[in-house]
């Protein structure tokens, strides 16, 4: 079955038109595809003889020399100034001045982003400022008893595992050891797994959500098998538009534009083989049965993709409980079992 006469005449219309573009867009004498006529080269081209002039200090030139002046004793020639240029449009202007406007707010908005910054930094030290006077005089008060106190504190310490390895033994002080690293493998471990839970659930909802939009889509080019004939007509109209433009740009003399029209419309004409277009009317039962079975393949997976959801949600709640459970209870448990395993000392020295 062929196809309608009004998109055959788009088909044909757009060779042809880009061939008479690719014509009016080449130098005269020279079409596209023709052979012969080079553009001239540099030397080819005449130049155009200027006369030298000299110019000549005011007041000593000879009679007869043409002064280079003007009679109100300002030089001839054009502006230097940085006003618009004469051949200059009001779009081009107001296109220069668009882009310097956007280019001004970009550095207003980050002077104000460093602004902000520094505001909050000077607000927090002159905070600090008030109190620094007052808090630096109590310190040196106290700092040398609280040296002491840390010095005798370590000394404490040394003093104590001392005392305490005698009174373990090799064997408790291990013991004591094991259970220690036991406790905080155990704390790593969980750690580890609410983590890899976290992971699996994000990459879960990344997956739901890809479905989603697959979902959608392909529920809309089921639709647009349904509507056919609503289909096609909207893509012609969306031709017609275009290749209005194309009319309007050549009749105006702009070619260039013309030619980018007419490329962007056989470019949007073949977009629509992706999905819904115009076939012969045999072939759209089939088409409708593709598109029914692609729409549920992709609501299955986004059911599995849910389903995936839900438990990967789960194991991190689990995961979760898990690990703030043991980090509740682990140093009780831990306290409770090294109390019992410590009361068989080796020596009869005293705990003080």
């Amino acid at each position: 079955m062929s196809e309608p006469s009004a998109d055959a005449g788009d088909a044909e219309a757009v060779p042809a038109q880009q061939k008479d573009l690719d014509n009016q867009l080449q130098p005269q004498g020279q079409a596209v595809g023709e052979a012969g006529g080079s553009p001239p080269t540099e030397e080819q081209v005449p130049t155009e003889q200027t006369e030298e002039v000299v110019e000549v200090p005011t007041g000593d030139a000879p009679a007869g020399t043409p002064s280079t002046g003007t009679d109100d004793g300002s030089t001839g020639g054009g502006s230097t100034g940085s006003g618009p240029s004469d051949d200059d449009t009001i779009a081009e202007k107001l296109a220069q001045l668009e882009t310097d406007a956007t280019a001004a707010r970009t550095k207003k908005n980050q002077a104000d982003v460093a602004l902000a910054d520094l505001e909050n930094r000077l607000t927090t030290l002159r905070a600090v400022q008030k109190d620094a006077e007052t808090a630096a005089t109590a310190y040196t008060a106290a700092y040398d008893a609280l040296t002491r106190e840390d010095t005798a504190y370590g000394e404490y310490l040394e003093s104590q595992e001392e005392g305490l390895r005698r009174q373990l033994g090799e064997d408790g002080v291990a013991g004591v050891e094991a259970v220690v690293k036991e406790r905080s493998e155990r704390t790593k471990k969980l750690d580890r797994k609410a983590r890899k839970a976290a992971r699996t659930l994000a990459s879960a909802e990344s997956r739901r959500d890809r479905l989603k939009d697959r979902v959608k889509k392909r529920s809309d080019t089921l639709a647009g098998w349904k509507k056919l004939t609503a289909t096609v007509t909207a893509q012609h109209t969306e031709l017609k538009t275009r290749r209005e433009e194309i009319a309007k740009a050549r009749q105006a003399g702009e070619y260039a534009l013309a030619y980018w029209l007419l490329g962007s419309a056989a470019a949007r004409r073949k977009s629509f083989g992706e999905g819904p277009r115009l076939i012969p009317p045999k072939d759209l039962e089939h088409k409708l049965l593709d598109a029914v079975t692609a729409l549920a393949d992709a609501q299955k997976a986004l059911t599995d993709a849910e389903t995936a959801v839900t438990t990967a949600k789960a194991d991190l709640a689990a995961a979760t409980k898990a690990r703030d459970k043991h980090r509740a209870e682990s140093e009780a448990q831990l306290r409770e079992s090294l109390r019992t395993a410590g009361t068989h000392a080796t020596t009869g020295e005293s705990n003080a």
